[in-house]
């Protein structure tokens, strides 16, 4: 029985979100229609401008102690050479991640013969060519998708009734789409999804 994938099969399953894409989605799409309507958000609150530079001040008052403490000065230093320290051994593990992802596709190419279809540099290339281009047109489209998402949502923000929820709804599932969009493309671009699985 041949339980291999067929191109298609790949490609849909590449494109069909999974629970917690599809979550991450909607919980970044109702982020930004709530921070995209913030000031209307605290002036139905009752949260006015003087009270929130208030509440600044007043909280700014309490840490400025903190702040110019030594014993701060030395741990936000501790802190700076701590995360210069993270992100090199991050560059450092993934130079060598890469190496051995390399040479692991080396050893698939030159010593196994069952490889699979699109193997090829000319087929690898076009199709990465065609998903990159379909990755840059919804990037250079973000600018025009993502105010109408928002703007298409603001009305439940100034008035709660049946209509102004549903397209509430209808434009945190619309943004939702469009950012999985992008993921989905740059998965598509930048993961070998279309090889098949060699076996050993």
């Amino acid at each position: 029985m041949n339980g291999e994938l067929s191109f298609g099969q790949r490609l849909w399953r590449e494109l069909l979100p999974t629970l917690g894409q599809a979550l991450g989605s909607l919980v970044l799409a109702m982020a930004i229609l709530t921070i995209s309507r913030s000031a209307t958000i605290m002036t139905r609150l009752g949260i006015t401008d003087a009270g929130v530079a208030q509440s600044q001040e007043s909280l700014l008052g309490h840490l400025r102690s903190v702040i110019v403490s030594p014993i701060t000065s030395n741990l936000v230093l501790v802190m700076f050479w701590a995360i210069v320290g993270l992100i090199a051994y991050l560059v450092c593990w993934a130079f060598y991640n890469f190496l051995v992802e390399a040479r692991n596709e080396v050893t698939l190419e030159t010593a196994y013969a069952n490889r699979g279809h699109w193997r090829g540099p000319w087929q690898t290339l076009g199709l990465k060519l065609l998903c990159g281009a379909g990755l840059v047109m919804i990037l250079a489209t973000l600018h025009l998708t993502v105010p109408q998402w928002v703007s298409l949502g603001e009305t439940v923000f100034s008035e709660v009734t049946v209509s102004s929820i549903g397209l509430g709804i209808v434009s945190i599932l619309g943004l939702a789409a469009n950012l999985y969009l992008v993921l989905a493309f740059a998965q598509l671009t930048f993961t070998p999804w279309y090889r098949v699985k060699s076996f050993t």
